[in-house]
C-alpha cells in the first residue's frame, strides 16, 4: 500500500477541517451566541415587567451572566466581533446592576479595551467605566486617573463626555490628595457643564488651600465659581463661596478686594457677620485717614449688624464696638443712637 506523503496528508486534513469541522465550530458558536442573547432579552423583559419581582429579575440576571461567561470561556479569542458584543453586555450587567461587582467590571473591561477592533467611541465608554470602577472600588487611584485621562484625549470634541471624563479624573486625584490636578479637572468640567456637584468639589479644594494658608491656590478655586450665578448655579452656593473668597483676600491683606467681595456678598445675603466685617473695613480706613465719613459708614454697618442679630456673636461684637464709638468717642446722645438704629432697621427691612 502506497503511503501518503506528509504534504499531501496535511492538505487533505486541512480540507477535511475546513469542510466538516469548521462549520460545526461556527454552528456551535452561533448556537451559544443565540442562547446568550435569548437570555439577555429575557433579562430585559423581566427588568421592565412590573409583574416580575426582584427574585425573578435576579434569576434572569444570573442566567444571562452564566451564558455570557460560558460563551467567553469558549470563544473569547476566536470570534472577535461577537466576543466584543458579549463582553460589552457583560460589563453593562455587572456595572449597571443594583450591586456592582467592581472586580468583574475591571476584569472584563480591561479585556475589552485591549481589543484592536474597538472604535474610539467604544474606547471612550470603556475608559470611563474603568476609571469609575477603580475609583469607586478604592482599588487604584492612579489607574482611575489614567483611564479618565485616556478618555479625555478622545473627547475633546464632545463637551458632555469630556466633562464626564474630567470629573472622573478629578475624583481620582482628589481622593489621592493631588489637589492641583483635581482642581484643574473640576474647573475644566465646570467651565463646559456647570453643576452643583463640581461647584462643591472646587469649593472644598479651595477650603483645603485656605486652611493650609495657600492663598493663591485658594483664589484659583474660589474666583471662577464665585462668578457662576449666571451659569444657573443656585445663589445660596455662590453666597457661601463669596464669603470664603472674601476671607481669602482678607488673609492675604488685600483689603480692597476683600471689601468688594463682602459688599457683593452683602447685596446677596444680609447678615451680622458680613455687616460687621464691612464696618471693620471702613473703620480701618478711618484709622489711617481720620476721614469722618469712613467712620460714619462703619457705624451704619455695625448698626445693621446689631439689627440683623444673626449670627448672634457678630451682632454682639458689633453692638459693643458701636456703643464704644458712639458714646465714648463721639459723645453721641441716646436719642441720636436710637435714630441710628431706626435707620438701620429701615435699611435691612426689620
Amino acid at each position: 500500500m502506497k503511503k501518503w506523503s506528509r504534504p499531501l496528508f496535511t492538505l487533505v486534513l486541512a480540507a477535511f477541517l475546513t469542510c466538516f469541522i469548521a462549520p460545526l465550530i461556527h454552528a456551535s458558536e452561533a448556537s451559544d451566541y443565540v442562547d446568550f442573547y435569548t437570555a439577555y432579552n429575557d433579562y430585559l423583559v423581566a427588568l421592565n415587567d412590573k409583574s416580575k419581582g426582584p427574585a425573578d429579575v435576579q434569576s434572569a440576571l444570573s442566567k444571562v451572566i452564566e451564558k455570557a461567561e460560558k460563551y467567553l470561556s469558549k470563544y473569547e479569542d476566536k470570534v472577535a466581533q461577537n466576543t466584543n458584543s458579549v463582553l460589552g453586555k457583560l460589563i453593562s450587567l455587572y456595572y449597571g446592576s443594583g450591586k456592582k461587582d467592581w472586580d468583574k467590571v475591571i476584569l472584563y473591561s480591561e479585556k475589552l479595551v485591549q481589543k484592536s477592533t474597538l472604535t474610539d467611541n467604544d474606547k471612550i465608554g470603556v475608559y470611563l467605566v474603568l476609571s469609575d470602577a477603580y475609583v469607586s472600588s478604592a482599588k487604584d487611584m492612579n489607574k482611575g486617573a489614567e483611564y479618565a485621562e485616556n478618555a479625555k484625549k478622545l473627547t475633546t470634541n464632545n463637551k458632555r463626555m469630556h466633562s464626564q471624563a474630567c470629573v472622573l479624573a478629578a475624583n481620582a486625584y482628589y481622593i489621592a490628595k493631588k489637589y492641583d490636578p483635581a482642581l484643574e479637572n473640576y474647573l475644566s468640567s465646570f467651565e463646559s457643564m456647570p453643576t452643583v456637584r463640581a461647584f462643591k468639589k472646587i469649593e472644598d479644594i479651595g477650603r483645603i488651600f485656605l486652611r493650609n494658608k495657600d492663598y493663591s491656590r485658594a483664589l484659583k478655586a474660589f474666583q471662577p465659581i464665585c462668578e457662576s450665578a449666571n451659569d444657573g448655579i443656585d445663589k445660596k452656593y455662590v453666597v457661601e463661596c463669596l464669603d470664603e473668597l472674601g476671607a481669602t483676600y482678607a488673609k492675604m491683606g488685600n483689603a480692597e478686594q476683600a471689601f468688594r467681595t463682602y459688599s457683593r456678598l452683602y447685596s446677596m445675603r444680609k447678615n451680622s457677620e458680613v455687616a460687621y466685617k464691612l464696618g471693620v473695613h471702613h473703620n480701618k480706613i478711618y484709622q489711617s485717614t481720620k476721614d469722618e465719613k469712613q467712620l460714619e459708614v462703619a457705624l451704619k454697618y455695625w448698626a445693621e449688624a446689631v439689627v440683623l442679630k444673626n449670627p448672634a456673636s457678630y451682632a454682639q461684637q458689633a453692638e459693643q464696638i458701636l456703643k464704644k464709638y458712639w458714646f465714648e468717642q463721639k459723645k453721641g446722645s441716646q436719642d441720636d443712637y436710637n435714630d441710628l438704629m431706626a435707620g438701620a432697621r429701615q435699611r435691612v427691612g426689620k
